[in-house]
Formats: structure tokens, sequence, C-alpha cells
């Protein structure tokens, strides 16, 4: 029986895994049908976006999604595999963080006393907050049920990678509706929905994800 099996067995190879791009690719997309109709039907494009797409305020707002979807995604693309190390994704998105937090703790310190708080809290900094933090709910679903697919033999750290491309992508989209563009307004309402969305995904991945 040995030899048998030996035989059927000899010359096969494992087959390729599919990319994660390709597994989380189609949930995230999904996903971000909601944020996208509720910027379309509800809050509307930002009045200003022909002049924004010239300035470099909006482009920077934009760049810090992209670093951490980036970063988060390789990250998370290592964890959803067993025997894979986190590699130094979540140390890159983290890092950016970190500076874009200190750069808007300077901007706001170079400001004269009167004008910090309305700078810091702008004309919508509880929109923004729940805006992030709702779209991420989205792009956090399309995740997970990606995720579950995979076999994460660390569920804490691979639903906090989750989380940071979640937040980074509804940050990036709700970015299209919001007219906020100070430094200090990023680095705090932005930044604080996106680590909403990632200690989300970590506290509740071990439920998920369980196999």
């Amino acid at each position: 029986m040995t030899r048998l099996i030996d035989e059927l067995v000899d010359g096969l190879e494992p087959a390729p895994a599919r990319p994660a791009i390709a597994i989380f690719g189609l949930p995230l997309a999904v996903a971000a049908l909601l944020p996208l109709a509720a910027i379309i039907f509800y809050y509307g494009l930002r009045p200003d976006m022909g002049s924004a797409l010239v300035a470099m305020p909006f482009w920077i707002k934009l760049a810090l999604p992209a670093i951490l979807v980036a970063a988060a995604g390789f990250a998370l693309a290592r964890l959803s595999r067993p025997g894979a190390p986190a590699g130094p994704g979540l140390m890159i998105a983290l890092a950016a963080m970190a500076i874009l937090a200190m750069a808007g703790l300077a901007s706001l310190a170079s400001l004269p006393a009167e004008m910090r708080l309305p700078v810091l809290l702008g004309q919508s900094w509880q929109k923004c907050l729940i805006s992030v933090g709702v779209f991420g709910l989205a792009f956090l679903a399309g995740g997970f049920w990606a995720l579950r697919r995979m076999a994460p033999v660390r569920p804490h750290l691979a639903g906090f990678a989750l989380g940071l491309v979640a937040g980074g992508l509804a940050a990036a989209l709700y970015s299209l509706a919001c007219n906020e563009d100070a430094l200090p307004f990023l680095a705090s309402w932005y930044q604080l929905g996106i680590l909403a969305v990632a200690l989300l995904g970590a506290l509740i991945s071990p439920r998920i994800v369980r196999w």
C-alpha cells in the first residue's frame, strides 16, 4: 500500500499559492461600493476638487493612506499564511503614522496660540472621525471575508494589519469629500479613525478567523 501511495504522489508538486492580492482584491473592491455610494449620493465631492487636484496638500493627504495600504498590505499578505514572518510592513506603516503625527505637532506649534484649536478641529473633525471609521468597517468586513479563507497563525497581528489597510482605504476615499487639508487635522482625526479600525480588527480577528 505504501508503495502504491508513493507511486501515486511521485512527481506531484504543490499547487502554486494564489497571491494575496487575488484573494483580498475582489472583496475589498466590493466593499468600496458602500463608501463610494455615500460619497456620490450623500457627501458629494469636495466643491474645490478642481483646484485641489493641482495643490500639494491634497496629494499629501492621499500619501499616508497609500503608504499604509501598501505597507500593511504587504504585512497582511505574509501574516495570512502560516510560517511566514510579518516582515517590515507593519513597522513601516506605524513609522509613517508617527512621522505624520510629529509633523502635525510641529505645524500646530508654529501657529499663534489662538489659531491652534481652530486649525486642529477644523470644521468637521467629528464627521471625519466617524466617516473614516464607518467606511473602514465596510473594508474590514470585506477583508475578513477573504482572511477567513487564509490560515493566519497570529490573528491579532493579521487583524491589525487588515485594519490598517481598511482604515487607509477608508481615509483615501473620504478625502475625496473632505476639504480639510491642514496637517494637524490630518495627523489627528484621519489617523485616529484609521487606528480605531486597526485596533478593532486586532480585537475581533481571533473570533473570526479561527481554524
